[in-house]
């Protein structure tokens, strides 16, 4: 995974980040997030896309993995920021960890970069949520996409974060509690859960 599937400046213009924001505090990001999108396509198609853009990186003889990457490009991108935040926020020194509050700039708050990051997700998750229906949709065009190299872990849908406050039937209110505990079929309103 040596090879950059995006590059830095496409995530600093994707995302909207200032130029000054330096290469090296990006990069170990990408390749995180870049490790995420290998589980996303499936060892052989993410090999298939690095090979290619080893080969030429403009992909002007591949046009299928071209626009597979315009399915990639937000994304990963954006993935990159997620994970990346963080360090932007506090760096890790000789000194300790520590944020910069000089000039005429001044650290946001815990809650601000929160949010920061929870944006960034949900920027990222939606821009899976596509690429896999791409996929799906085109797995003629992408064959290998549905290869399982030795069982390999694969992420065929983004949870996007929440609190579900639903209780299942099971679960005691809302299933009836018998003595013998036979008869949970039944919600707390007496009705058939099975019924259609």
């Amino acid at each position: 995974m040596s090879t950059n599937i995006i590059s830095v400046a496409q995530v600093r213009s994707t995302c909207g980040l200032a130029k000054t924001v330096d290469d090296r505090k990006l990069q170990p990001f990408l390749t995180l997030a870049q490790e995420e999108l290998e589980k996303v396509l499936g060892r052989t198609l993410y090999d298939e896309l690095e090979t290619a853009i080893e080969a030429d990186p403009t992909l002007a003889t591949e046009p299928d993995l071209l626009t597979l990457v315009g399915y990639i490009t937000g994304p990963l991108a954006w993935r990159t920021l997620q994970y990346s935040l963080p360090r932007l926020f506090a760096e890790p020194t000789a000194n300790g960890v520590h944020s910069v509050n000089g000039g005429d700039y001044q650290s946001v708050d815990s809650r601000t970069l929160s949010m920061q990051v929870t944006q960034a997700r949900s920027a990222a998750d939606g821009g899976y949520e596509r690429l896999l229906k791409f996929l799906d949709e085109n797995t003629a065009t992408y064959p290998t996409y549905n290869d399982n190299v030795q069982m390999e872990e694969r992420v065929n849908k983004m949870y996007p974060g929440g609190v579900i406050t639903r209780k299942s039937r099971w679960q005691y209110p809302y299933g009836i509690r018998t003595p013998d505990q036979t008869n949970r079929n039944l919600n707390q309103y007496g009705e058939c859960c099975n019924e259609h």
